[in-house]
């Protein structure tokens, strides 16, 4: 069995605040998981999720750390996204989506 998880940053992501007194925040951006097994897509769950632009240089040096993380766990079934901004969990990128 193969999972694909992608997350895109495009013209569809909310990227929230854009002004200078703004904090940093995650982009909400379309979210896909594909199961394949055999050869053949079984699943597509489409929704939303984080992603975060940590490539960048200019960002302030608390947030060069900034990332969007997923974790599979085949014992339950699940795939589990978190994202941290400047070094704390942001509870509304926190999902778990089964794959049962």
């Amino acid at each position: 069995r193969t999972i694909i998880v992608s997350t895109a940053l495009s013209r569809a992501c909310d990227s929230g605040a854009n002004d200078k007194g703004a904090e940093i925040e995650p982009s909400t951006c379309p979210l896909r998981i594909v199961t394949i097994e055999n050869g053949k897509v079984l699943t597509i769950k489409s929704d939303t999720g984080c992603y975060t632009d940590h490539a960048d240089p200019d960002l302030p040096a608390k947030n060069r750390n900034d990332s969007s993380y997923t974790r599979y766990d085949p014992a339950a079934g699940t795939i589990s996204f978190r994202t941290t901004i400047g070094g704390h969990d942001v509870p509304s990128c926190a999902r778990v989506y089964s794959l049962k």
